[in-house]
Protein backbone atom coordinates (compact mmCIF):
# COMPACT_ATOMS: atom_id res chain seq x y z
CA UNK A 1 0.00 0.00 0.00
CA UNK A 2 3.02 2.13 1.35
CA UNK A 3 4.37 2.05 -2.28
CA UNK A 4 1.49 2.53 -4.41
CA UNK A 5 0.98 5.89 -2.68
CA UNK A 6 4.46 6.95 -3.16
CA UNK A 7 4.15 5.94 -6.95
CA UNK A 8 1.09 8.23 -6.96
CA UNK A 9 2.58 11.36 -5.78
CA UNK A 10 2.33 10.59 -2.16
CA UNK A 11 5.31 13.03 -0.02
CA UNK A 12 6.14 11.33 2.59
CA UNK A 13 7.41 14.45 4.55
CA UNK A 14 3.84 15.45 5.45
CA UNK A 15 3.14 14.69 8.73
CA UNK A 16 -0.19 14.50 10.30
CA UNK A 17 -1.94 16.69 13.15
CA UNK A 18 0.24 15.53 16.06
CA UNK A 19 3.49 16.29 13.84
CA UNK A 20 4.35 12.71 12.96
CA UNK A 21 6.07 12.18 9.51
CA UNK A 22 4.83 8.30 8.09
CA UNK A 23 8.33 7.12 9.58
CA UNK A 24 7.05 8.32 12.33
CA UNK A 25 4.01 6.11 12.35
CA UNK A 26 6.43 3.16 10.94
CA UNK A 27 8.44 3.42 13.81
CA UNK A 28 5.63 3.06 16.43
CA UNK A 29 4.51 0.39 14.73
CA UNK A 30 7.23 -1.99 14.58
CA UNK A 31 7.23 -1.68 10.36
CA UNK A 32 10.53 -2.23 9.11
CA UNK A 33 9.66 -3.05 5.55
CA UNK A 34 7.61 0.59 5.39
CA UNK A 35 10.96 2.08 7.05
CA UNK A 36 13.17 0.91 4.48
CA UNK A 37 10.70 1.66 2.18
CA UNK A 38 10.85 5.18 3.12
CA UNK A 39 13.98 5.63 3.60
CA UNK A 40 14.40 4.26 -0.26
CA UNK A 41 12.40 7.78 -1.28
CA UNK A 42 14.83 10.09 0.85
CA UNK A 43 11.66 10.34 3.12
CA UNK A 44 13.08 12.38 6.16
CA UNK A 45 14.03 9.49 8.83
CA UNK A 46 15.48 12.10 11.16
CA UNK A 47 12.27 14.50 12.01
CA UNK A 48 11.13 15.12 15.10
CA UNK A 49 7.75 15.95 16.09
CA UNK A 50 6.78 18.79 18.59
CA UNK A 51 7.89 17.43 21.73
CA UNK A 52 11.67 16.30 20.02
CA UNK A 53 10.94 12.87 19.31
CA UNK A 54 12.32 11.29 16.12
CA UNK A 55 11.27 7.90 14.56
CA UNK A 56 13.93 6.07 16.13
CA UNK A 57 13.17 7.48 19.54
CA UNK A 58 9.75 5.99 19.35
CA UNK A 59 10.47 2.69 17.83
CA UNK A 60 12.95 2.64 20.91
CA UNK A 61 9.77 3.46 23.48
CA UNK A 62 8.12 0.68 21.79
CA UNK A 63 10.75 -1.92 22.09
CA UNK A 64 11.28 -2.18 18.08
CA UNK A 65 14.82 -3.00 18.32
CA UNK A 66 15.28 -4.21 14.37
CA UNK A 67 13.58 -0.78 13.79
CA UNK A 68 15.92 0.89 16.18
CA UNK A 69 19.13 -0.71 14.54
CA UNK A 70 18.11 0.49 10.82
CA UNK A 71 17.24 4.17 11.87
CA UNK A 72 20.61 4.36 13.69
CA UNK A 73 21.92 4.19 10.50
CA UNK A 74 19.40 5.23 8.28
CA UNK A 75 19.32 8.68 10.35
CA UNK A 76 22.55 9.46 9.13
CA UNK A 77 22.23 8.75 5.82
CA UNK A 78 19.65 10.83 5.74
CA UNK A 79 20.89 13.93 7.28
CA UNK A 80 24.20 12.87 4.32
CA UNK A 81 22.01 12.54 1.51
CA UNK A 82 20.27 16.41 2.22
CA UNK A 83 23.42 17.55 2.74
CA UNK A 84 24.62 16.48 -0.55
CA UNK A 85 21.35 17.49 -1.95
CA UNK A 86 21.97 20.94 -0.71
CA UNK A 87 25.18 21.22 -1.74
CA UNK A 88 25.10 20.06 -5.49
CA UNK A 89 21.42 22.15 -6.21
CA UNK A 90 19.41 19.05 -6.42
CA UNK A 91 15.79 19.62 -4.97
CA UNK A 92 14.51 18.09 -1.88
CA UNK A 93 10.96 17.73 -0.66
CA UNK A 94 11.79 17.11 3.33
CA UNK A 95 9.82 19.95 4.48
CA UNK A 96 6.27 20.00 5.19
CA UNK A 97 4.63 23.60 4.52
CA UNK A 98 1.43 23.26 6.14
CA UNK A 99 2.83 22.11 9.32
CA UNK A 100 5.65 24.67 9.16
CA UNK A 101 2.68 27.30 9.26
CA UNK A 102 0.59 25.42 11.63
CA UNK A 103 3.68 24.66 13.92
CA UNK A 104 4.63 28.83 13.91
CA UNK A 105 1.02 29.46 14.89
CA UNK A 106 1.07 27.15 17.90
CA UNK A 107 4.31 28.71 19.10
CA UNK A 108 2.67 32.32 18.98
CA UNK A 109 -0.62 31.15 20.12
CA UNK A 110 -0.29 28.05 22.36
CA UNK A 111 -3.31 25.43 23.34
CA UNK A 112 -4.91 25.67 26.78
CA UNK A 113 -3.30 22.17 27.71
CA UNK A 114 0.46 23.73 27.53
CA UNK A 115 -0.19 26.43 29.86
CA UNK A 116 0.90 26.39 33.13
CA UNK A 117 -1.90 26.26 35.55
CA UNK A 118 -1.63 25.90 39.05
CA UNK A 119 -3.34 23.07 41.10
CA UNK A 120 -5.91 23.42 43.64
CA UNK A 121 -3.41 23.40 46.77
CA UNK A 122 -1.62 26.38 44.62
CA UNK A 123 -4.74 28.07 44.48
CA UNK A 124 -5.34 27.62 48.23
CA UNK A 125 -2.00 28.82 49.14
CA UNK A 126 -2.24 32.08 46.79
CA UNK A 127 -5.71 32.59 48.72
CA UNK A 128 -4.09 32.58 52.13
CA UNK A 129 -1.06 34.81 51.39
CA UNK A 130 -3.51 37.09 50.38
CA UNK A 131 -5.81 37.01 53.14
CA UNK A 132 -2.36 37.76 55.36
Amino acid sequence: MLRLLLGHGARPCLRNAAGWTAAHCAAEAGRLAALRTLHAVHAPMDAADPFGDTPRRLAQIYGHTECVRFLEIAEVESRNYRQTAVMRGMPLDHVDEDWERKKEELERNPPCAQRSYATSAQKNMQRKRRKQ
